[in-house]
């Protein structure tokens, strides 16, 4: 009932006549809340308890956050694509990444990844400083790390406070490889697109 009253939300108050149903899950992941201690994603919670409230009304304390989405361009393997944000990350930072994958092979080995499109998202700040998509540490994002191979979910979440970097933010979606793959992008955050 929540999804659909979210592609509700994105079709008449978003204007988006047909959101992907990739679009939709990661608007759902992207508005999810952890349950007690800050560790999602985890093997209890997933990415946390649906709030259609957040969700739809995202606010850091009594500050209103903006709701940036893409959704249905196709990339190529081997390409990418770059969103620039005028960004005030003391309100903190939360994008999701979601694609449909292709079917993987039902013969691969069980310990071997059954993505066929394999895309990466990555946040840089104005210093050069980068997150990689699912690269956590207490239900945070941090820098450095390895990008994420084995998924078709992937998510930057910067708490409120931890940094103090404002300026021009890079958002980028790359294609490491497979065929062309739309999907779907949400952003929330004290921002401005460029």
């Amino acid at each position: 009932g929540t999804t659909a009253l979210i592609r509700e939300f994105l079709r008449e108050e978003m204007g988006l006549n047909s959101p992907s149903a990739a679009l939709i899950k990661a608007t759902v992941i992207n508005g999810a809340t952890d349950l007690g201690t800050p560790d999602i994603p985890n093997a209890l919670e997933g990415w946390g308890q649906i709030d259609l409230e957040r969700t739809v009304l995202p606010m850091d304390g009594s500050t209103p956050l903006n709701t940036f989405f893409d959704h249905n361009k196709p990339l190529n393997a081997g390409f990418g694509l770059l969103y620039s944000f005028t960004l005030e990350p003391s309100h903190g930072i939360d994008m999701t990444l979601v694609w449909s994958d292709e079917e993987g092979s039902a013969n691969a080995a069980q310990s071997s990844s059954r993505l066929v499109n394999d895309l990466d998202l990555i946040l840089t700040d104005p210093l050069g400083n980068e997150w990689l998509g699912n690269d956590f540490s207490s239900g945070f994002s941090t820098t450095g790390g390895t990008a994420d191979s084995i998924n078709n979910v992937e998510r930057i979440k910067i708490a409120p406070g931890v940094i103090s970097t404002s300026g021009q933010w890079q958002v980028k979606v790359v294609h490491r490889g497979g065929t062309a793959q739309t999907f779907g992008l949400v952003m929330v955050a004290d921002a401005t697109s460029n």
